[in-house]
């Protein structure tokens, strides 16, 4: 036995993350680093050995591995070594994977390395007898630094890649050889840890063809970019003696062979299909399974269409959920036309509807075809979805169910992203020439594809539906930890990791699971976070809340908790602690739901930390596939109204449909409108059918704003029904530590009567046209205009505008519940401490503000935002000093001192007028006398 070199490295953290939480649970070291201890190997029956230490890039992503050629029988044994450090800052336990694969691309061994020690550890994975060709070993996951060993039987030819950065060694091969695709267009050589200095590539012969640039100013350390590529040639990788930082490459398979020849040999693990090159074997199996099917799709797509509604349906309730915008039987015939669209197996989308929001500056026309992903954009996230769902939805009126033809369409689009795999089973399509992030969309594709899988897999043909599950086996593995950015992002691949489990019976993705949703929920990373739940009972978005990617959470969040609750082998804990998730998201949201004299709901926005959507809409279903178990999700159910004529909202989301009737009418109107009156929609189908179709509905719960005589308290947020005004202040995000994009600060976030609705509300400066991500314009407040929210402003001593909003706040609770301050500070360019205090009277609240600043300013107002959405409402300025807010069922007055003239002024949104009121920076108090009136006989 003779000791194997498993050298020492300066790579101990790979500063290429915008923030330390992108890199997942396994960037979180204290500042240690696995150590370098030579293992014992019988270097006689395992000669080939490749040493690297893990190296993170944005989404997590890390790893490294070989390929290598062995005869028929296949390698039999492989070594796999690795050193780590448990760190005590880590938010939860990386997962570390050693998986093998043969020839065709299926998964033969696996061993999880997730619970080792700090330490070494060696292992030995059997391999089954296999073919003949080239076979693949791949080590995911692990802790930043961790040292991996991979140590092979005899090969004629090997190389070893970084999965996407490795972490170079002393065994990397110096110079390596580089196989680069005759399709690439590009070459990038990434540095992204260590210096650049002396790193270059050359042609095959020694010739030069760049060095290494140094970067400044961004996380990645140098590159090397040609352009074009020297497509269809071996280059040279140089790689000094002392450099031992990561690299990674874009444009070609980053496959670094000791020798040309074994790089022309093995070409990348690339295989070709019909005419194109794609990165292994098993893409190359779904691809050849498309090409065979396109010609058997219906040019001219039809489907068996009902002519009128049955009277004798069973589950209305459950039979009008595919209809609608959203639902897919209205817009499945387009989605299959758009597909028809997409059948030529020479185009880059062949199998999938065209994409939308593609660039137009020469860069669309690049593509995985090339080696370079699509320019991350939306890119049919759940087409495959939608046609799984439709023809597994069992309803007397869905002329998909079961039929053949939707079937071929739900694997085309899936296989779409099979074929498209990068050889370490990644779904790129994050683009690296600028920055070390090759995911965007991973989280919605991986869940649309272990969601169709788990729909239509009893359906499937043997060859297809083994295809399909070796590739979201290799997905799932890959992405095991991956969080991507975003609470919402993180939730969704969490679902897909159950779905995966639910489909495969493999244990290890319900480990996946059950890890991260553990993490997920109780707060892993903190509350001054991107990831997980606040204490508040809000997922957190950019840092706080937000009105739309909080449905998102909350949807897969429920959906993954009503498959959970009654499945063999659950963990009773974590069922238990995502039931309190949901109660305590469901609990928070309940006070933004205001139903307003028109029949609509409202919420206010202001507090929002990414879009300018209201937490009332309906949109992701979270609610109403809650409203079983949960009394809040059932009161939510019940709280859209019935319109008195047509079909409403639930021409756009059917689920919203909470009466006979109006379910009725849905169902007639989907029915009228057939197959192409939308286009896509269907995938919340199955996770709606499963909730809808038990039938039960747990008594609603009693809203805050029906409670009189009440005042709520969760962290961050004060709510009250008192005074016939029922009213919230969002006023901080509790434990965050930066300036968010949010706006809160003690002023009132709404104000509403049940005579007017909300008659103050605080909303993101956007226009009503404006209602997705917030524009820049929303994120940066210069002017008064942009005021749509509760705030003091105005112009500091040096003449510098000034608007609170974007500071930390505390509360303070007064006698016996019914007073309450909350003060905030401000900074530069304003030094103040601005107090906003709620009494609560009878028939109404006297809302007081005092401003403390530590240099006079030129001028101080209160700004309170009045919403005009109202058709029906009237918002007049009496005086200087008295403003009416009324409607036919009533009205609020509000009234304050007459040495302060007020004015009402206009804002950038039409739906919020601005009242303006001078206050006295001294420490004087403005205070609001807000009564409510109502008609002596309402009607």
């Amino acid at each position: 036995m003779a000791a194997s070199m498993l050298p020492a490295s300066g790579l101990y953290a790979a500063d290429v993350l915008k923030t330390r939480e992108d890199g997942g649970p396994g960037v979180y070291t204290d500042g240690k680093t696995a150590g370098s201890a030579a293992a014992p190997v019988d270097k006689l029956t395992f000669p080939v050995g490749q040493a690297a230490r893990i190296a993170t890039i944005g989404g997590g992503v890390r790893g490294f591995g070989m390929l290598a050629e062995f005869p028929a029988g296949g390698p039999r044994r492989i070594l796999v070594t690795r050193q780590t450090t448990v760190s005590s800052q880590e938010p939860y336990l990386p997962t570390a994977l050693a998986r093998v694969f043969d020839p065709a691309g299926n998964l033969v061994a696996v061993e999880d390395f997730s619970a080792q020690k700090s330490g070494m550890e060696t292992r030995t994975l059997q391999v089954p007898e296999g073919a003949a060709g080239i076979w693949r070993i791949s080590f995911s996951g692990g802790r930043q630094g961790d040292l991996i060993e991979l140590r092979l039987p005899p090969t004629e030819a090997w190389g070893v890649r970084g999965e996407m950065a490795v972490g170079v060694s002393a065994t990397t091969p110096r110079p390596a050889y580089l196989w680069v695709p005759p399709s690439s267009r590009k070459l990038l050589l990434g540095v992204e840890a260590g210096s650049p200095a002396g790193i270059a590539l050359e042609s095959r012969d020694g010739k030069p063809l760049a060095q290494a640039e140094v970067l400044s100013g961004g996380q990645r350390k140098g590159r090397i970019l040609l352009d074009p590529a020297p497509a269809g040639q071996v280059v040279r990788v140089v790689l000094p003696q002392v450099f031992d930082g990561a690299i990674d490459f874009e444009g070609a398979p980053g496959l670094l062979c000791p020798t040309p020849e074994m790089a022309e040999r093995l070409q990348g693990g690339t295989v070709e299909s019909h005419g194109v090159r794609v990165a292994g074997p098993l893409q190359a199996r779904a691809r050849d399974w498309m090409v065979a099917t396109a010609p058997t799709l219906d040019q001219d797509p039809r489907l068996n269409w009902p002519t009128e509604v049955p009277a004798d349906l069973a589950s209305p309730a459950v039979e009008v959920l595919p209809f609608g915008k959203y639902g897919g039987l209205n817009g499945v015939i387009s989605l299959m036309r758009a597909q028809n669209e997409n059948l030529d197996p020479a185009k880059p989308y062949f199998g999938i509807p065209t994409p939308t929001g593609l660039p137009t500056d020469g860069s669309e026309a690049e593509s995985w075809m090339n080696f370079l992903p699509f320019p991350g954009r939306f890119l049919s996230l759940y087409d495959s979805a939608s046609f799984a769902a439709l023809h597994a939805f069992p309803g007397k009126l869905n002329a998909a169910y079961r039929d053949p033809q939707i079937l071929k369409r739900a694997i085309m689009a899936a296989f779409f992203h099979l074929s498209a795999l990068q050889g370490d089973d990644l779904i790129r399509d994050g683009r690296m020439m600028d920055l070390p992030y090759p995911l965007t969309h991973t989280f919605f594709i991986y869940d649309g594809l272990a969601q169709a899988y788990l729909s239509v897999k009893e359906a499937l043909p043997a060859d297809a539906g083994e295809i399909w599950r070796q590739g979201l086996m290799a997905i799932a593995d890959k992405a095991a930890d991956h969080q991507a950015y975003e609470s919402n992002q993180w939730a969704h691949v969490l679902k897909a990791h159950l779905e995966t489990y639910l489909a495969t019976g493999e244990k290890r993705f319900l480990s996946y699971f059950e890890r991260g949703m553990k993490a997920y929920l109780g707060g892993a990373y903190g509350p001054n976070s991107k990831f997980g739940q606040h204490p508040a009972g809000y997922f957190l978005e950019e840092y706080g809340p937000d009105g739309n990617y909080d449905r998102l959470n909350l949807f897969s969040l429920a959906a993954c908790y009503n498959n959970y609750k009654a499945m063999p082998g659950r963990d009773e804990a974590l069922a238990e602690a995502m039931k309190l998730g949901i109660e305590k998201n469901l609990r928070f949201k309940s006070f933004f739901w205001l139903p307003q004299p028109d029949g609509t709901l409202h919420s206010p926005t202001a507090l929002n930390c990414r879009t300018s959507a209201m937490f009332c809409l309906s949109g992701y279903p979270g609610e109403f596939i809650a409203r079983e178990d949960f009394p809040l999700g059932a009161a939510r159910f019940y709280l859209d109204k019935e319109p008195a004529e047509g079909i409403g909202a639930a021409g756009i989301t059917s689920f919203v449909a909470n009466t006979p009737d109006w379910i009725a009418r849905t169902i007639r109107q989907g029915v009228t409108w057939g197959g192409a009156e939308f286009e896509g929609g269907g995938q919340w189908l199955p996770a709606l059918a499963q909730a809808y179709g038990t039938g039960v509905i747990a008594q609603p719960a009693a809203l805050p704003f029906t409670q009189k005589d009440q005042t709520w308290q969760l962290p961050g947020l004060l709510a009250w029904n008192r005074g016939g005004i029922y009213g919230l202040t969002f006023y901080d995000v509790i434990g965050a530590q930066r300036k968010l994009v949010g706006r809160f600060g003690g002023g009132p976030s709404v104000l509403w009567t049940p005579a007017t609705g909300s008659f103050l509300a605080s909303m993101q400066p956007v226009g009503s046209a404006e209602a997705g991500h917030l524009p820049a314009s929303a994120k940066e407040i210069t002017r008064p205009e942009q005021l749509t929210y509760s705030c003091v402003f105005g112009k500091s001593d040096k003449g510098a505008f000034f608007a609170s909003g974007s500071d930390r706040a505390k509360i303070q609770e007064g006698a016996e519940g019914r007073e309450f301050s909350i003060i905030s500070r401000t900074g530069s360019p304003m030094l103040a401490a601005f107090t906003w205090d709620y009494a609560f009277v009878e028939n109404g609240l006297d809302l007081s503000v005092t401003a403390k600043t530590v240099t006079a300013p030129q001028e101080c107002f209160v700004n309170l935002p009045v919403l005009s959405r109202l058709a029906t409402a009237k918002v007049t300025l009496e005086t200087p000093h008295r403003l009416v807010f009324a409607t036919e069922q009533g009205s609020v007055t509000m009234e304050w001192p007459e040495e302060a003239a007020g004015r009402l002024e206009d804002s950038v949104s039409p739906s919020v007028k601005r009242l303006v009121v001078p206050l006295q920076p001294g420490g004087g108090r403005l205070t609001f006398r807000i009564r409510v009136s109502t008609p002596a006989n309402p009607s």
